[in-house]
C-alpha cells in the first residue's frame, strides 16, 4: 500500500534530508504519485471483465477443468458451505465435482469490479444458478504477464 511506501520514505529519507525536504517528498508521494495511470486501471478491469466471462463459460459449458483454469497455479478458494480449497488440483476437482451434481447455468447478478493496484482487483456479486445461489464476498483477480487476468483468491458462499 501506498501509506506503507511513505513510511520506508520516511524513515530513510528523514536522517538524510532536513524536515523541509521530506514534507516535499512526502507530497509528492501523497498527492502526486497514488493516483494509478487511468489506462492501467482499464487494462486491468478489461482483463477482470474478460476472465470473468471466460469462466461462466466455462462453468455453463460443464467445463470444470476450463473454470480451474481461471485461477492461479496456488490460489485458494473459500466455497462456503463446501470447504477451503488450495492450488490447481483441489480446485478442479470441485469445479468437477459440483458440475456432475448437476449444477449449472449460472449467472452473475450485480458485479461490481474494483481496482486495488496496478495489476489486481476485487469482484463482488451476488450470483444464480439452477440449483441455487448466493454471493461472492471477494474475487481477488490478478493481471498475470501475459495480460490475462487470474484468480488468486476466491471467496464465495451458497446461500440458497
Amino acid at each position: 500500500p501506498m501509506s506503507l511506501k511513505v513510511g520506508v520514505i520516511y524513515n530513510r529519507c528523514l536522517w538524510l534530508l532536513g524536515t523541509s525536504e521530506y514534507i516535499y517528498i512526502w507530497f509528492i508521494f501523497c498527492f502526486c504519485g497514488t493516483k494509478m495511470n487511468e489506462t492501467q486501471e482499464a487494462k486491468v478491469t478489461a482483463a477482470v471483465w474478460e476472465g470473468n466471462k471466460g469462466w461462466i463459460s466455462a462453468f455453463n459449458r460443464g467445463d470444470g477443468k476450463g473454470c480451474a483454469a481461471y485461477y492461479e497455479a496456488d490460489a485458494v478458494m473459500h466455497a462456503r458451505p463446501f470447504g477451503t480449497f488450495t492450488a490447481m488440483a483441489e480446485i478442479t476437482a470441485f469445479w468437477e465435482k459440483l458440475i456432475t451434481d448437476g449444477f449449472g447455468e449460472v449467472e452473475y447478478l450485480n458485479p461490481l469490479v474494483e481496482v486495488i493496484d496496478e495489476t489486481s482487483a476485487i469482484l463482488r456479486s451476488g450470483w444464480k444458478m439452477n440449483k441455487g445461489g448466493g454471493v461472492i464476498h471477494k474475487e481477488v483477480w490478478v493481471l498475470q504477464s501475459d495480460g490475462r487476468a487470474l484468480i488468486r483468491e476466491d471467496d464465495f458462499e451458497k446461500l440458497y
